[in-house]
């Protein structure tokens, strides 16, 4: 199957890429919102089974947080090339850079002195752990708590650069990938090497 792509058409598709890219790079990083719970005791006491809100009798927390704590480090830049499907298909060559950030990692959950009881109970009687005797007065005193530690984190990807190789190939099977692509001296040297941050 030959493909035909318009001047125009690719003039469009760059530009509203080149739009996207350019808000990408300059958005806030987005880090994992999920901590280890070993590195807070698995939040002993929390009403709920270890840092979450499962087989809580209480009223529920409100989860883990990543606060960064410091400005974000380079860490690596990396590249990706697929087929879009934009006026019939483009062949696309990104540059994404990843960077982490020291930070802490906040557990925000309930405890109570019942629920205490529980979970060291959960390590030496388990059949008080399935049915506690304090059941009945589990959420009695029943506070916010939050479990804390710091730590390194990486954020989610975010896109430096992007440009167009050239048409898609297609196969009955979908890509198999570009048609024209430039000479790879050309393709390196058009990838920009600064960092949005």
């Amino acid at each position: 199957m030959s493909l035909r792509v318009s001047r125009v058409g690719l003039l469009g598709c760059s530009l509203a890429l080149f739009f996207f890219v350019s808000a990408a790079s300059a958005q806030t990083l987005a880090y994992p919102a999920i901590g280890d719970e070993d590195r807070v005791g698995k939040c002993h006491g929390n009403c709920g089974a270890g840092c979450s809100n499962d087989l809580n009798p209480c009223t529920h927390g409100s989860g883990w947080r990543f606060e960064p704590l410091g400005p974000p480090e380079y860490v690596r830049t990396y590249n990706t090339e697929f087929c879009a499907d934009i006026d019939g298909g483009l062949y696309l060559y990104y540059t994404w850079d990843v960077y982490r950030a020291w930070g802490r990692y906040d557990y925000h959950g309930r405890w109570s002195p019942a629920c205490e009881d529980h979970d060291g109970w959960c390590w030496s009687r388990p059949d008080l752990c399935i049915a506690p005797p304090n059941l009945p007065f589990m959420c009695d005193g029943l506070r916010q708590e939050v479990w804390s530690y710091e730590d390194y984190a990486e954020a989610q990807p975010v896109v430096r650069d992007f440009i167009v190789i050239g048409v898609c190939q297609f196969d009955p099977g979908g890509p198999i990938g570009p048609a024209l692509a430039p000479p790879q001296t050309e393709l390196a040297s058009r990838v920009p090497r600064s960092r949005p941050f």
